[in-house]
């Protein structure tokens, strides 16, 4: 029975020691670091692209669902379809740029299909391409399907920097 208590204070006396060295809080140290850039990202390309529902500086990231959050509560509730819109360009473009950081499961791609839906500006839509432009040099690729092409695209992004496909009156850029 000695024998039995003193096997089971060694194991306790482990648990113990592997207790300690779990993350304090509901994250660890660089998930947070993580979530801080992502709201970082997404909160910087927000004001570029012009969101009008809230100020940007009041969004978060929540800690339990990595999901956008204001005032902690889900954004997709509260928003123009516009800046709903504006809000999903920069949460997956913030993944990718985390993924340039932070290591993990990103695939370094980010596929856009018709992202000027709900009429969102041509300004919002510029700042867009020109992000997405960023993906050059770190391995990641954003490719864009469109019908329209903005009055400025070639101005946007430099010709030799680009792969533009016409498919029946549809557009496929896709940064090279």
């Amino acid at each position: 029975m000695l024998d039995q208590m003193d096997s089971i204070a060694i194991r306790w006396a482990d648990v113990l020691i592997r207790e300690k060295k779990l993350p304090t809080g509901s994250i660890s140290e660089n998930d947070r670091q993580k979530l801080t850039a992502l709201r970082d990202s997404v909160c910087g390309q927000l004001v570029k692209y012009g969101l009008k529902s809230f100020d940007p500086a009041e969004f978060g990231i929540s800690q339990d669902s990595y999901l956008p959050i204001y005032d902690n509560f889900d954004l997709s509730f509260d928003m123009s379809a516009s800046d709903l819109i504006r809000l999903v360009w920069a949460y997956l473009l913030g993944l990718l740029e985390i993924a340039r950081k932070f290591p993990n499961n990103h695939a370094g791609f980010v596929f856009f299909d018709e992202p000027q839906q709900q009429n969102v500006k041509d300004l919002s839509f510029s700042a867009l391409l020109q992000r997405a432009y960023l993906t050059k040099g770190f391995n990641q690729q954003v490719v864009v399907s469109i019908s329209k092409l903005p009055p400025d695209f070639t101005a946007l992004i430099p010709e030799a920097d680009r792969h533009l496909i016409d498919i029946h009156d549809k557009w496929m850029l896709i940064p090279e």
